[in-house]
């Protein structure tokens, strides 16, 4: 199946071994796709002289994207290009390449951008690793290399949170009093400062993959008349900090969880983020 890119001029690029094997078969991860659905990619190395695997300059890059479970797309350094895949355990096959036909002022931009397609068409297994993709011919030797687009999720934790809710105890969490506000900023330097309400306070944060430690508080001391139930609120926030261990990102929300993976603390992003 060709994939023509909306708009542009588009032709075949007419590939050995790129034809389809049958019907779009289940991935590594159960689902269509094997997992690649929905990732984006930049290319980082791919054969040079003797076959050995060469850095690719990363201007302008090569970029890789599967939309969805059968189509990906992105862009060869001068030309857009699209194509079809199907994925069964770790392996891959893409067919039905097309590209658009712009003339590349780079000679060598448009020689690599042909061997890049051409290699895209011999791929039949690939390997994640963290935030890097690989690309294997049928012999085991590798074509392409790629690392991710996206940003860690530590790298979306990072910034001010206003808090929405919160569960101290069992069941549903409790919206923060009317007339309040307890806030968290997440410092790309590992330092989480805010206000609990009345207080401020800081600690050290550390994240491994999706855990989360917060370490010892440090609190001003103040005390706060207004509204009724603040000093409480604040003391029922400060009391689960140090429960966390683990975040989520749901959509722009941030979720603070117990070592269950019960939510504790439910974030909205705060002003400027």
């Amino acid at each position: 199946m060709e994939r023509a890119l909306p708009g542009l001029l588009v032709a075949a690029v007419l590939l050995a071994g790129c034809t389809t094997t049958g019907p779009a078969q289940t991935g590594a991860s159960g689902n269509p796709g094997g997992g690649l659905a929905g990732t984006s990619w930049v290319l980082v190395s791919m054969p040079g002289a003797g076959r050995n695997l060469t850095a690719v300059p990363s201007q302008p890059p090569v970029t890789l994207e599967f939309r969805d479970a059968s189509t990906l797309d992105g862009s060869g350094g001068c030309n857009q290009y699209g194509a079809s895949y199907e994925t069964e355990a770790q392996r891959i096959n893409i067919s039905g390449i097309v590209s658009t036909l712009r003339s590349c002022a780079d000679l060598a931009v448009d020689d690599r951008e042909s061997a890049y397609l051409g290699l895209l068409a011999t791929a039949r297994y690939y390997r994640i690793n963290g935030g890097s993709l690989r690309f294997l011919d049928g012999e085991g030797n590798e074509l392409l290399d790629f690392v991710s687009t996206a940003p860690e999720p530590a790298q979306l934790m990072t910034g001010s949170w206003v808090l929405d809710s919160m569960a101290p105890g069992p069941g549903a969490g409790l919206p923060v009093l009317t007339g309040t506000q307890i806030d968290a900023t997440f410092g790309a330097n590992g330092l989480l400062t805010g206000s609990s309400g009345c207080n401020l306070y800081f600690a050290r944060y550390s994240v491994t993959g999706a855990s989360l430690a917060i370490g010892l508080l440090a609190t001003s001391k103040n005390s706060c008349s207004g509204p009724p139930g603040i000093m409480s609120q604040e003391q029922s926030y400060l009391s689960l900090l140090p429960q966390v261990a683990g975040y989520d990102i749901e959509g722009n929300q941030l979720v603070l969880l117990d070592n269950s993976g019960n939510g504790l603390l439910w974030f909205e992003p705060g002003p400027g983020s």
